[in-house]
């Protein structure tokens, strides 16, 4: 994945593949890290996310996310301050494949296919208290 010469990362279909083989044998999500460390300034992450996964709604006050979705199907939730979702939006392979959200937008996905692997894609560096959850 990684070139030694020019640290180019590819990330190639049979990665793709790998990670979902590896989301189902451990039953938990699973990730690809394209950033080199937890201080780098972007985080770009391939993430295989299992049927009917649906995380708490959480939210990052000082960034914005990006999701764009490889594989598979998902929707999107967005919560008001009080735990209700008010919009939510289809995150398929089809015309709304990209989203991104605002900093301080309480959200969540529910996977709707077997499987879903998606680019997230947010500022660095990761801390505990970067990340709310509701």
């Amino acid at each position: 994945m990684v070139s030694t010469v020019s640290q180019v990362i590819r990330v190639t279909h049979l990665d793709v593949v790998d990670l979902i083989r590896r989301t189902t044998a451990s039953g938990k999500s699973q990730r690809i890290n394209l950033h080199p460390d937890v201080d780098d300034p972007l985080h770009e992450m391939v993430i295989c996310h299992l049927g009917n996964h649906i995380p708490r709604p959480h939210r990052h006050p000082d960034k914005a996310v990006s999701l764009t979705t490889l594989v598979g199907d998902a929707e999107l939730y967005i919560y008001d301050d009080k735990g209700r979702p008010f919009e939510s939006y289809s995150l398929d392979r089809g015309m709304q494949s990209i989203v991104r959200i605002p900093p301080g937008i309480w959200y969540a996905q529910k996977v709707l296919t077997n499987h879903w692997v998606f680019i997230e894609t947010l500022r660095g560096p990761w801390k505990t208290e970067h990340t709310e959850w509701m």
